[in-house]
């Protein structure tokens, strides 16, 4: 991946008599590498604005871990920039005090308490509980840092429930004008995720003809 977006880095490989790429163990090294300067860059433009936001979301990967993916956003230069810190392994506890200290550790270079103000979560009440989850947990020690529930969640949770409900849905047509269900939902909608995708491609398709009356 990295040949193919830099030259010099292509070079570098194809000339070298020894490393082939193939290593499990170069290859991680190299990742580490990368993430480290990335992380660095990263927090050396927090420095240089007045604050930041924060996006925190929990998932399962495929060996059943539970990651948490930490993203800040924040202005500079006029800009909007959007960065992925990367996924902390909180398979050991999902309790919302452990996920803070979590948090607080991986963003200790980053002046939480002055720069941070605002977070935002899903719904879950580990996450956005007012009294007790990670929103209070992180105000104790920012009281600035407003919280928002992720609108990017409640549209996903809409897409899904719009899907599971589409699925029984029975497209009736004339012969010969619509040969899938391509026509009942616009390509853009159905390109939103793989399982959405097939959701929508499994709702059948059926011809007035096909009815046995």
């Amino acid at each position: 991946m990295f040949k193919k977006y830099d030259l010099e880095f292509s070079n570098l490989l194809s000339g070298s008599k020894t490393f082939s790429g193939v290593s499990k163990t170069i290859q991680n090294e190299l990742i580490e590498s990368l993430s480290y300067i990335l992380s660095n860059f990263i927090e050396f433009e927090i420095q240089e604005t007045i604050c930041f936001l924060l996006e925190v979301d929990e998932t399962t990967d495929i060996s059943c871990h539970s990651q948490l993916s930490i993203v800040v956003q924040y202005a500079l230069c006029g800009n909007i920039y959007e960065r992925f810190l990367g996924f902390t392994d909180v398979s050991k506890s999902h309790k919302a005090e452990y996920i803070f200290g979590v948090l607080k550790d991986r963003l200790k270079f980053l002046d939480i308490k002055n720069k941070l103000v605002g977070q935002t979560y899903d719904g879950a009440a580990v996450m956005s509980g007012e009294l007790n989850g990670l929103q209070a947990k992180v105000k104790t020690i920012t009281p600035q840092a407003l919280f928002t529930h992720c609108h990017a969640h409640r549209m996903n949770l809409v897409l899904q429930d719009t899907y599971q409900t589409a699925a029984p849905t029975v497209n009736v047509k004339k012969k010969g004008k619509c040969s899938s269900s391509d026509s009942i939902f616009p390509p853009i909608v159905i390109t939103v995720s793989p399982d959405n995708q097939a959701i929508v491609h499994n709702i059948n398709v059926y011809n007035p003809d096909d009815i046995v009356g």
